[in-house]
C-alpha cells in the first residue's frame, strides 16, 4: 500500500502547517486511527490508518467538537485560516466555524457521514 501526503495546509508564510499521510485516495471523513508522528520540517505529521475502529477522522477548517467527537489538533494558520483533525464517534456533533467565527453551522454525524436534516446556522 503506498503512502503519500493525503491531506495538509501551510501557514500563510509556509514555513509550517499539518500534514496527513496514508494510503493513498484517502478522502476524509474515513474509517480508521491517526497517529502522531511528530514535527517533521515545521509540520505537524500525522499517518492515518484506515481500518474498522468505529471512530471517522474529519479534517476541516476551524471545527469544535461538540459531543461524541474528540478533537486531535486545530492549528491556527495565520490570515485568520486554521486546519482541525477531529475524531468522530458512532454518532457525533461538531461545530464549523466560518470566518472570524462570524457565523457557525452545528452538524450531526453518523457513522462519518453528514445527517442532512441536523443542521443548524447562526
Amino acid at each position: 500500500m503506498e503512502e503519500k501526503e493525503i491531506c495538509g495546509q501551510s501557514s500563510t508564510n509556509g514555513r509550517w502547517g499539518l500534514r496527513i499521510i496514508g494510503p493513498a485516495g484517502t478522502t476524509f471523513p474515513a474509517e480508521g486511527a491517526v497517529e502522531w508522528l511528530g514535527e517533521i520540517g515545521g509540520y505537524s505529521t500525522y499517518r492515518f490508518t484506515p481500518g474498522q475502529t468505529d471512530r471517522w477522522i474529519l479534517v476541516g477548517e476551524d471545527i469544535t467538537p461538540l459531543k461524541g467527537a474528540e478533537g486531535v489538533e486545530r492549528m491556527s494558520l495565520q490570515s485568520h485560516d486554521y486546519i482541525s483533525v477531529v475524531a468522530l464517534g458512532p454518532t457525533a456533533v461538531v461545530e464549523h466555524h466560518g470566518y472570524k467565527r462570524r457565523e457557525s453551522v452545528v452538524s450531526r454525524y453518523t457513522r462519518g457521514v453528514k445527517d442532512k436534516d441536523s443542521v443548524l446556522h447562526y
